[in-house]
């Protein structure tokens, strides 16, 4: 999974100057209105989104000053953006070992499209296509598919025992009713005869 390890921060929007480094899985931001959470989250997609952010972010340099600049490091990139008061700003995305990539905004799109997705688009998916998109943006230590082929082999077998029961449930239903005057416990044909013969036994001693 792509995490940040570090976010840097000058002159942008509301944010003079900050330097975060998360750590844990969950980071909280919090303060006062007007102090710069929201700031923080633009910087972010700022750096991350490229092309599109640029469209969308406007007035990314704070009052007063001449250039902006959001430096983001995740586990395998650095990406830096910086903005002048005299054009569109650059980009530039390097791997940890300093090697730049010729065309950062490809390196973007790939990885942002493993990260986000459009939730209209999302809300408009079916079911099954719902998943697949959550799925494709986390890494689980199981295989999906073959845990779906053991659900389905699981209900396949199931519907076979119940089938079965069904069937010998008919052939039980067919059956005659048990006489209620029988004992209940089964009696040895053996015991019988063998008090039979001592009772023949004991009328002809009389």
């Amino acid at each position: 999974m792509t995490r940040i390890t570090r976010l840097q921060m000058e002159n942008f929007k509301r944010i003079q100057a900050i330097d975060i480094t998360p750590s844990g899985d969950v980071i909280t931001l919090s303060g006062r209105n007007a102090q710069g959470k929201t700031s923080i989250l633009d910087g972010i997609f700022a750096a991350l989104d490229g092309a599109a952010a640029r469209k969308s972010t406007s007035q990314p340099i704070r009052d007063g000053q001449d250039t902006a600049i959001v430096r983001l490091e995740l586990d395998e990139h650095i990406i830096t953006r910086r903005w002048t008061k005299d054009d569109a700003g650059t980009l530039t995305v390097t791997a940890k070992d300093g090697a730049k990539y010729r065309s950062p905004q490809a390196v973007l799109d790939a990885l942002v499209g493993k990260l986000t997705f459009d939730p209209l688009a999302f809300a408009g998916m079916k079911p099954a296509e719902q998943v697949a998109a959550l799925v494709a943006t986390v890494e689980l230590p199981f295989d999906p598919d073959q845990l779906e082929r053991e659900r389905k082999g699981m209900y396949d077998r199931r519907t076979e025992i119940n089938r079965d029961v069904t069937k010998l449930e008919g052939q039980l239903a067919g059956f005659p009713s048990v006489d209620p005057s029988l004992p209940p416990e089964p009696v040895s044909a053996a015991d019988i005869i063998a008090e039979r013969e001592k009772a023949a036994t004991h009328n002809s001693n009389i």
